[in-house]
């Protein structure tokens, strides 16, 4: 059973009170699941999909704004996450129901975790146009890089001629450590750097319904961050520093814009559960939050363009192509005895980590070593064939294959490359 706060009540009653049907309100919320994807990283089981969708469901919303969410497609050949996927179809099997997600690349495009995103209900409303990359400038003086996970802006509408607005899901600067006064600074940074590229997100969407929602990080509303977007011409809903955190901290915030009408009644709803322990073991240490935005007709002059996006779904090339691993140098005849000495060294050109699991290295005599494990970004390890000598002093062909069976890199060194303790850097390529 959901706590019911007196503001729920109050919000609930204004909506009945206020509105002539459930279909004249949009319900827009925002989540912050804890490591969706990296489980490992939150010392809990993987979240359950048909838990997170019951979650999502429970709280009746039609757009979710999404936090800390990791992109763990095999191919990492677009952004996607499999529970999530798993989320969606859950939903989608209630009639009436059109989920769809899209997750929002970092400022480093080929970073895997913690990234935004978008999920919404296309049979309540409809997606306008593409998402829009938000490009905001460190400002000179402040010494600060901001916006490590990148906003992005995307449009929705209630339907032809009605109320339309564009969502920008924010997850600022974290709070760690002793520095969280210097962390408050750099999130006031973030929150100049976005509200410079305001007139440019509104001139692209055409459109002056803006919405921040998300994973702030703020401490309270005194925060100077916060100040800076209420001074833009925000309201934030959370001023009163509700709790959204399973530990008792105020960081999902909403801002709207302070002279809309459809935002007029606008309340934040945070979604807290009886069992702060469980809800966090079980989904996440950030409650999902939500508000509502009364439908109308729609004030503004224009739409988005039909392709506003320059956030593709593919913005990165597949990281196993051969110029990303390739076997840099061999060690056929190491000092003392070969047995577990001899030694491979694999190079990575990738700018992300590469999975070697299902990998294999194979010499010209049959011999087979599998890989497993994964090799840094831009980095070299050295591989060893534990127990036994397995590279010929005489002479010998490497190959390096995928684990579809894919030969990448096929070298051969001859015995006048081999010297004693000696790595044989000057490998013939087939």
């Amino acid at each position: 059973m959901r706590i019911s706060s007196l503001l729920i009540a109050l919000s609930l009653l204004c909506t009945g009170a206020c509105t002539p049907a459930a279909a004249d309100i949009i319900q827009v919320g925002s989540w912050n699941i804890e490591w969706l994807g990296k489980p490992e990283m939150r010392n809990s089981p993987p979240q359950k999909p048909e838990d997170l969708a019951a979650e999502i469901e429970t709280a009746g919303v039609d757009v979710l704004a999404l936090q800390e969410i990791c992109d763990d497609y095999p191919e990492h050949d677009r952004l996607g996450n499999k529970t999530l996927d798993q989320v969606v179809a859950l939903l989608n099997r209630r009639k009436g129901n059109d989920w769809k997600y899209e997750l929002f690349p970092k400022r480093d495009v080929y970073a895997e975790a913690q990234l935004t995103g978008v999920a919404w209900n296309e049979a309540r409303v409809k997606r306008v146009g593409g998402a829009m990359r938000i490009e905001p400038v460190d400002l000179l003086g402040d010494n600060y890089y901001t916006w490590d996970r990148q906003p992005h802006a995307a449009k929705f509408s209630a339907g032809e001629g009605k109320t339309d607005f564009v969502i920008i899901p924010l997850h600022m600067k974290s709070n760690y450590g002793s520095s969280t006064s210097e962390m408050a600074k750099h999130r006031a940074a973030e929150a100049s750097a976005l509200i410079v590229e305001l007139p440019k997100i509104k001139k692209t969407f055409g459109d002056d319904d803006i919405i921040l929602i998300g994973d702030t990080n703020m401490l309270s509303a005194k925060e100077e961050g916060e100040k800076k977007f209420v001074g833009a011409g925000f309201r934030d809903l959370n001023a009163e520093d509700q709790n959204t955190h399973v530990k008792d901290a105020p960081f999902d915030r909403v801002f709207v814009p302070k002279d809309q009408k459809e935002f007029a009644n606008s309340r934040e709803v945070v979604h807290t559960a009886k069992n702060s322990r469980d809800y966090e073991r079980k989904l996440s240490d950030h409650y999902l939050i939500s508000f509502q935005i009364l439908v109308g007709a729609d004030d503004d002059d224009g739409g988005a363009p039909p392709a506003a996006s320059v956030a593709p779904q593919m913005p990165r090339p597949s990281p196993q192509k051969s110029t990303d691993l390739q076997i840099l140098a061999v060690l056929p005849d190491p000092y003392s005895q070969d047995d577990g000495k001899e030694a491979v060294v694999l190079a990575s050109s990738s700018t992300r980590a590469l999975s070697l699991d299902g990998w294999k290295l194979l010499d010209d005599d049959g011999g087979e070593i599998k890989l497993s494990g994964e090799i840094p970004p831009c980095s070299v390890i050295t591989i060893h064939n534990p127990g036994q000598s397995w590279l010929s002093n005489s002479g010998d062909e490497l190959r390096l294959v995928d684990p579809q069976g894919t030969i990448i890199d096929d070298v051969s060194y001859t015995r006048d490359d081999v010297a004693p303790g000696k790595y044989v850097t000057n490998l013939k390529r087939r």
